[in-house]
């Protein structure tokens, strides 16, 4: 089967790379370029603020077209979002040490997917899982936490 779809949708829980699904990969990321002179075009550009993206870090066993990458990376064609947290305003100002801590923490879209189809299809319990994913990430998150405390 081959699926296009606007991203982020919630396919990536269900169908994982290397796992049920093999990515082909996309021969030309989206720019701001408008080919089709669609009206607002320019604004489904799929590079990032570098002017870069559209390119997930999925290797050449799971998506054949990394190996023409110079980076190794797979041509997915969209900016895959990290997961943002995100609080009230009043709690960010009157909590120094959370907001610097919440702008700090990134989840990227596959960790959150593996997670998910843990629990969904494996019946995994959440705790267990936030607690091994901190303690295989335990120098990120230790980041994360200073960024915190400096602010705080």
């Amino acid at each position: 089967m081959v699926i296009f779809t606007g991203a982020p949708s919630p396919y990536i829980t269900v169908l994982r790379p290397g796992d049920n699904v093999y990515w082909m990969g996309v021969a030309n990321i989206l720019d701001d370029s408008n080919p089709a002179g669609f009206e607002g075009g320019e604004e489904h550009d799929q590079r990032g603020p570098d002017g870069t993206g559209g390119y997930a870090a999925i290797g050449a066993d799971r998506c054949p077209s990394a190996a023409e990458q110079p980076d190794g990376r797979c041509p997915i064609g969209w900016l895959a979002a990290h997961i943002l947290v995100t609080a009230n305003n009043e709690f960010l100002e009157a909590n120094p040490a959370a907001r610097a801590l919440f702008e700090a923490v990134r989840l990227t879209p596959l960790d959150v997917s593996l997670a998910e189809v843990a629990q969904r299809e494996h019946g995994a319990n959440p705790d267990d899982l936030a607690a091994q994913w901190v303690t295989d990430n335990r120098n990120l998150v230790d980041q994360w936490l200073a960024a915190a405390r400096a602010a705080g």
